[in-house]
């Protein structure tokens, strides 16, 4: 189903691009539910096996549904471009109980369908120190590589938009997105649909995690 994003007026020229460690982070669990759908990644997924057996995993496998879904809380829109994990994890610390709920929620889509672990007093504090236990021991050495690639995808659609326009850049992302006049439609293989404006422009996110685009629910960027 389609989502639907309005460049009102300036937020035409608002259109930016910010990589997000905490991002890569979070999606990066979808390979622990289906390795076999992330097969570049796989000699790295191999290499880290071993670390995982000193992480949390009975949380971190909470925070991924069925589909490979996550709660919106744990993939903060960035506040820069080059945003830093220890921000973005305190940014998730700092998110509001009401929020937290919601959001397990609507991924989980009943009460007693969320993980025991996420309904436990102080799920959000042991939910911060597992997703930073998992980036000591299995994202810092690589970030800087990681990084890298993703700058470098950032580097190239600020030529394309610079050389052929918004449309052709958005158009490049994937053949389920495309811009028309002022909206930029994603077409989404599941029932989460909406129309709104960006209000105060839209923020894209790459990232090596997904082979497509994403949205989050409730809207807030575009990833």
């Amino acid at each position: 189903m389609p989502v639907r994003y309005r460049l009102v007026g300036p937020d035409l020229a608002s259109v930016r691009f910010a990589v997000s460690p905490l991002n890569e982070l979070i999606l990066s669990l979808r390979s622990w539910r289906d390795p076999g759908r992330f097969p570049i990644h796989l000699p790295w997924i191999r290499r880290l096996q071993q670390a995982r057996d000193a992480l949390d995993t009975e949380m971190l496998l909470a925070l991924i549904d069925e589909r490979l879904w996550t709660p919106d809380f744990l993939t903060p829109q960035p506040r820069s471009p080059l945003t830093r994990i220890e921000d973005e994890l305190a940014t998730i610390a700092a998110t509001p109980p009401n929020v937290v709920r919601r959001d397990l929620r609507l991924l989980y889509r009943a009460d007693e369908r969320i993980p025991p672990p996420l309904r436990e007093p102080g799920a959000l504090s042991r939910v911060v120190t597992a997703l930073a236990g998992y980036w000591d021991r299995c994202f810092a050495a690589h970030w800087p590589r990681m990084r890298a690639l993703l700058e470098g995808d950032v580097t190239h659609r600020g030529r394309e938009i610079a050389q052929h326009g918004l449309a052709t850049m958005f158009a490049g992302l994937s053949e389920r997105v495309t811009m028309t006049g002022d909206t930029v439609e994603v077409r989404l293989h599941s029932n989460v649909h909406y129309t709104r404006p960006t209000l105060g422009g839209l923020t894209l996110v790459p990232t090596m995690w997904t082979p497509a685009v994403a949205a989050p629910t409730p809207p807030t960027s575009l990833r």
